[in-house]
């Protein structure tokens, strides 16, 4: 009867959701892309996932993109979701300049744009030619001595700008494996929709709460209950689930808002070790309420448990820059789908 109804709410709930037409997305070629058919109301919020074009290792000046004073150099073409590594094969560490151009907007007076975090340092500029809007996240730089990453999102109004728009973002990386997009931009209409970016912040916030207040319940009976090994390992399973949704938010800017490589290398170990870490809290706790004994099962969960405190070595010991690679990162995904077989 409990997964009876667990099973009901969780398909109510999963099925709520805006409805919007399904209309085709307009295609985004060499970096741009025209949206004289897409109505924010109806077809709902537009991801910049096209392709953006990329000046590898150029800084180029707005002034010089809006005189078209671009260098001769054929541009690269990158996913509006995608690291370069993963997209285009290049050197994690560098530095670029994305361009879009956005045509025949709709609904100007009420637009906004939200920009997720990007990898791992940026400077944005959003411009119709008259009025320019600037958004800076860490710092950019053309070597890693001046470079500082940090996390930063951005949820912009765009209203009364006009109807065709150039974004320009200077973007850098040096302390991580690549630099890029972690997700698309989106314009959205903003009487459809709540901010982005507190929606988002709303929704993490809550559920860190919910394992925070559990957290600290089952660690305080354990204070009173001391051969109650559950509580215990449900308490750092939930504190491991905290940390992981802190760290992959990138929230660090609470304690720094001043850009930080400390702040920056401090939540990528964090939300690796958090990853390594999840399963073997979550399993340990398994086992004690559901008595497994079995020799097999404790033999298989104990090699996953050696294998985990070694990786966890790397995220330990390297900086993200080494322990971000794939090798790395892909090694950390098969522990986790073992654990999960």
């Amino acid at each position: 009867m409990k997964l009876l109804i667990f099973l009901t709410f969780f398909l109510l709930l999963s099925s709520c959701g805006p409805n919007y037409t399904k209309k085709a997305v307009p295609p985004t070629e060499k970096g741009e892309v025209d949206l004289k058919d897409w109505d924010f109301i109806k077809n709902g919020p537009f991801e910049l996932d096209g392709s953006w074009a990329l000046y590898w290792k150029r800084f180029i000046p707005l002034k010089d993109v809006l005189n078209n004073k671009l260098p001769d150099q054929r541009p690269l073409y990158l996913k509006g979701s995608s690291l370069w590594d993963k997209n285009l094969k290049l050197p994690g560490t560098s530095y670029g300049t994305l361009i879009m151009k956005i045509k025949n907007l709709k609904q100007t007076e009420k637009l906004r744009i939200y920009f997720h975090v990007l990898a791992t340092s940026s400077e944005t500029f959003i411009t119709d030619g008259k009025k320019t809007i600037h958004l800076k996240s860490g710092v950019i730089s053309k070597n890693k001595e001046n470079n500082i990453p940090q996390g930063l999102r951005f949820d912009r109004d765009i209203s009364l700008m006009g109807k065709d728009l150039t974004i320009v973002i200077h973007i850098a990386n040096f302390h991580y494996r690549a630099g890029g997009f972690y997700w698309a931009p989106k314009i959205y209409h903003k009487e459809s929709h709540f901010s982005l970016l507190s929606q988002e912040t709303t929704i993490v916030f809550f559920v860190m709460g919910a394992f925070f207040i559990v957290a600290v319940y089952h660690l305080a009976i354990f204070t009173q209950r001391k051969k109650d090994y559950s509580s215990l390992f449900l308490g750092l399973f939930c504190l491991v689930a905290l940390s992981r949704f802190f760290s992959f938010g990138h929230y660090s800017f609470i304690f720094s808002p001043e850009p930080s490589l400390f702040f920056f290398v401090l939540e990528k170990k964090f939300e690796y070790l958090s990853m390594i870490y999840f399963f073997p809290c979550l399993f340990e706790y398994l086992f004690l309420i559901l008595k497994i004994q079995d020799r097999i099962s404790q033999l298989i969960k104990k090699y996953l448990l050696y294998v985990s405190l070694v990786l966890s070595l790397f995220p330990l010991i390297l900086s993200p820059s080494y322990f971000t690679h794939k090798l790395i990162l892909n090694s950390i995904l098969m522990i986790v789908l073992l654990y999960s077989v």
